[in-house]
């Protein structure tokens, strides 16, 4: 693989101390990283230090083997962070001009640019409207046009579907995959497991100060859960609820020590299953009482994933 961005034993923070240590990394053209993981792990640092608006505490970033940023080359990589980073009252198209003029582009240039950054997002038809009076997903279209003005070979994104709607998103990803497939390489933040899926020929998760596993989405699920199945558990009634509501939900919490409860409801655990095991399980959640409506087995996923190494960080 040639790489179109490398990044070696990266450690990056702020004033000196580290926030992540020991990031590496390559990518090719059109690859697409998705950066994974709870609040507070730094995927938002490593952003920033990647389009050098941090200095690294150590390690290094090159494109294209070249060691970056250098001067002149400063727009080959562009970021739309997760704030909103416009003129307000400026329209669209002055906007883009003014982000266009930062990178030196002036004249014919800088007209087919602009021209080519608002059809490329879809926004051919807001050009002349103040970025105050657009909703937040059109305006989220927008910082990510500005970021694209210079026409980057890389594209860093931190949350860019938030405060966008359905329709806004199958938008957003039309534009990211026509970006990778013209060769525009992209690292994406989010906490959105279902963008992150339908993006993503990369996912790295960070947890506790490093980046615990890095590869293609697939080959990283195949190799951690190798034979497991997640189990999920659905009860008829919530062993929280009516008038045994203890003894049931006791009764759940000792026959189903491993799961979790889910947002949802259901109880959930990655593990191996026997043959017979599940049938013996489901028995003994009947002799307590406790009616079951829903069992579901499934290849462990994404969030499993997350969850995994959230739990080993900590």
């Amino acid at each position: 693989m040639t790489s179109r961005l490398s990044v070696h034993c990266l450690t990056c923070g702020y004033g000196g101390e580290a926030v992540v240590t020991n990031v590496s990394f390559d990518l090719a053209a059109g690859e697409a990283l998705v950066l994974l993981g709870h609040n507070g792990v730094g995927k938002s640092t490593l952003l920033k230090t990647i389009a050098a608006e941090l200095t690294p505490v150590s390690g290094t970033v090159a494109l294209a083997g070249e060691s970056y940023p250098q001067a002149g080359r400063v727009h080959e990589i562009g970021f739309a962070p997760q704030s909103i980073a416009l003129l307000p009252r400026l329209t669209v198209e002055q906007n883009l001009r003014t982000f266009g003029a930062v990178l030196n582009l002036t004249g014919d240039a800088l007209r087919a640019q602009i021209e080519h950054t608002l059809k490329t997002v879809a926004l051919l038809e807001r050009r002349g409207q103040r970025v105050e009076t657009l909703s937040g997903g059109l305006q989220r279209r927008v910082n990510i046009a500005a970021s694209l003005m210079g026409m980057p070979k890389v594209l860093l994104l931190d949350e860019p579907q938030v405060g966008v709607d359905q329709e806004g998103r199958e938008t957003l990803v039309e534009t990211l995959r026509a970006l990778q497939a013209y060769g525009t390489t992209l690292i994406l933040v989010t906490h959105d497991l279902d963008f992150a899926r339908s993006l993503a020929t990369r996912v790295g998760v960070l947890a506790a100060g490093g980046m615990a596993v890095e590869g293609a989405p697939s080959e990283i699920i195949e190799r951690t859960f190798a034979d497991k199945q997640l189990v999920s558990i659905r009860f008829e009634d919530s062993p929280d609820s009516g008038a045994s509501e203890t003894s049931s939900a006791e009764a759940a919490q000792s026959v189903l020590a491993q799961f979790k409860r889910a947002p949802d409801g259901a109880y959930e655990a990655v593990t191996q299953l026997p043959s017979g095991a599940l049938d013996a399980l489901l028995e003994e959640l009947a002799s307590h009482g406790l009616v079951v409506a829903e069992v579901r087995v499934v290849k462990p996923g994404l969030a499993q994933l997350l969850d995994l190494h959230a739990e080993q960080r900590t």
